[in-house]
């Protein structure tokens, strides 16, 4: 549980990480918050380069893949890693949800943040022994 926990807090600090590097990168409009009206958020989307929102995608991608592999690598299960590939996805459809971002990102990040988890599982496991017991191969 504690490497899920982990898992799922060092995902969401770097998912923070890249989105304030993304917002140094390309700063918001002037006076722009959460708590702008969702049309002048949808006009502030809209006028945000492809790339700004690539490195959004790419935040949330990188976020469930590392939190992920390192809750699969502690606990020597992929569960873990789904767990918070699932946190993931959770936060990236509630900020959609409040932020109308255009339809093609949803995809991806619908797509990519559950894939990237699913690799975060099988790699991260991938060192424990094919015969099930859940025990490290000896060297």
């Amino acid at each position: 549980m504690y490497s899920t926990l982990l898992g799922i807090a060092l995902a969401m600090a770097g998912v923070v990480a890249i989105g304030r590097l993304s917002q140094r990168i390309w700063p918001p409009p002037e006076g722009l918050s959460a708590a702008s009206d969702r049309e002048t958020l949808r006009q502030a989307v809209a006028s945000m380069p492809v790339a700004a929102l690539l490195t959004v995608a790419f935040a949330w991608i990188a976020g469930a893949f590392i939190g992920g592999l390192i809750a699969a690598r502690l606990s020597r299960s992929g569960v873990p890693a789904y767990v918070v590939g699932g946190f993931v996805a959770f936060a990236a459809v509630s900020s959609m949800l409040a932020i109308p971002y255009p339809y093609w990102f949803w995809i991806v990040a619908l797509v990519l943040v559950p894939a990237a988890a699913i690799a975060a599982g099988r790699i991260g496991s991938s060192s424990t022994r094919s015969d099930g017991s859940g025990r490290t191969a000896a060297p």
